[in-house]
């Protein structure tokens, strides 16, 4: 994915003062190059990750990885 693509998506969540986001987007651009012409549909403040972590082995360690992470950070507030 483009440096971009992952600074607009940064953005999007800084302005809606999110942590943790799903944002949805419309574009004929390849993920590899630099947004063009896009539409954000949707943005999500709890999105679900079950058809990530079902994608694979990779993508699975990677969701559980992310909810160990969120759950020891609220068991130490």
């Amino acid at each position: 994915m483009h440096h971009d693509w992952h600074q607009l998506c940064a953005h999007i969540a800084a302005a809606m003062n999110l942590r943790y986001i799903g944002i949805d987007l419309i574009t004929e651009s390849p993920l590899k190059l630099p947004p063009t012409d896009y539409v954000v549909v949707e943005v999500n403040a709890a999105p679900g990750l079950d058809n990530y972590a079902s994608v694979g082995p990779i993508q699975d360690a990677a969701v559980r990885q992310l909810y160990a992470a969120v759950l020891t950070a609220l068991a130490a507030t």
